[in-house]
């Protein structure tokens, strides 16, 4: 009975050796993410040949880029499952490429030809966030972290817009390339994000995430093809990995 009464104490006490306790602590680490842009579509704003109504909505093939993420966190440990974390993210360069065939009306002259249209919204974004967690601990080391929060989102952009004519017709007789003022917008989002952590000693701990994080974008227009709206709405889905220390 003493025997076990002794392993009982020993791994009380094991366990509390490793155990979050309240108070400060920091992370960095990144991954790669996946972004999405909903509801960008260009629009055709020019008069063209009959059967074209002006204004009528151009085929669009929306590309959702994989860019990497950089995050910093300072947290802090309520008890050994609740804590409170803020943190900044740094977003990688993305882009919405947009390539479809299309009618140009070339008004000089009178006379309309193909030509060949590339659009590309590029953008980039950086957020701080804002997360309530909760840790069910599965035993001394291992934990599954859940959490859901605010976050506070800039984004610039701007559009790029080519035209490249299928024959050659005065007065497009080589591509045409147009770069358009950047647009910045701050706009307020959620978070959310499920992860697990690993303590490797009382103050080191390993963390591995997924994160989505929701947000708005402004979207610049040009003289030829406009967007019907000014802000759409964008989000990103994210892999990452941090290291963490504990004060």
């Amino acid at each position: 009975m003493k025997a076990l009464k002794w392993v009982a104490v020993i791994s009380i006490l094991a366990t509390s050796a490793l155990a979050q306790t309240p108070g400060f602590f920091v992370s960095a680490g990144g991954g790669m993410a996946k972004m999405k842009v909903d509801g960008f579509a260009v629009y055709n704003p020019v008069a063209s040949v009959p059967g074209q109504p002006q204004g009528e909505a151009l085929a669009a093939i929306e590309k959702n880029d994989t860019v990497s993420v950089v995050r910093l966190t300072v947290g802090y440990n309520l008890t050994e499952n609740w804590g409170l974390q803020l943190s900044y993210a740094n977003y990688g360069s993305g882009e919405v490429r947009m390539e479809y065939p299309g009618i140009f009306w070339a008004q000089v002259i009178g006379i309309s030809h193909d030509v060949y249209l590339r659009h590309v919204l590029k953008y980039q974004t950086s957020a701080f966030t804002f997360i309530p967690s909760y840790t069910f601990r599965l035993n001394e080391k291992l934990g599954i972290k859940a959490g859901a929060g605010v976050s506070y989102n800039k984004t610039s952009s701007h559009f790029e817009a080519t035209y490249i004519p299928e024959v050659t017709i005065f007065p497009i007789t080589t591509p045409q390339s147009y770069s358009y003022a950047k647009k910045t917008e701050q706009s307020l989002g959620y978070i959310v994000s499920l992860g697990a952590d690993y303590l490797i000693t009382k103050k080191l701990s390993l963390e591995l995430s997924s994160t989505y994080t929701a947000f708005k974008m402004k979207v610049p227009t040009s003289p030829w093809a406009t967007n019907s709206k000014s802000s759409v709405k964008a989000g990103s889905l994210s892999a990452e990995l941090a290291l963490a220390w504990h004060f």
